[in-house]
């Protein structure tokens, strides 16, 4: 991957790995997967399959693993999970930790593009609203 080669073929067997305990693993899987999360219809059914980790990771006690889940989270270009990715944004925006509240708002510069205006007002609403929350707090 880092020669500039293809091996998105490989991408059944590292989404397996994306609830690996190392943390070094985890940062490994998740820089492949938003790498290759849109590369064609198999790795975009299968990003949806790791979903439900970064969920998790988003309910972790511990703060860079939420952070990180975010960042990994927000950066898939799948536009099914648009709506999954406001609401952990959403969630993060109001996190204890200052680490992630900072993610969240470079999380809404990332959705905020890929809102549709016209077809979806709510959606771009909804990231005003966390952008205002955010400035509110600090």
């Amino acid at each position: 991957m880092s020669k500039g080669r293809d091996v998105s073929d490989f991408y059944p067997h590292v989404v397996k790995l994306v609830g690996a305990p190392s943390l070094e693993v985890r940062k490994m899987v998740y820089m492949y997967l938003v790498q290759y999360a849109d590369h064609d219809d198999t790795t975009r059914e299968l990003s949806l399959l790791s979903i439900n980790a970064f969920q998790r990771g988003l309910a972790d006690s511990e703060q860079l693993i939420r952070a990180l889940a975010l960042r990994v989270l927000s950066s898939i270009r799948i536009n099914d999970i648009l709506q999954i990715q406001i609401l952990g944004v959403q969630k993060c925006s109001q996190d204890h930790s200052p680490y992630v509240r900072k993610c969240s708002a470079n999380a809404l510069v990332k959705l905020g593009p890929r809102t549709d205006q016209e077809d979806d007002p709510t959606q771009f609403q909804m990231l005003v609203d966390i952008l205002q929350t955010l400035l509110d707090q600090d």
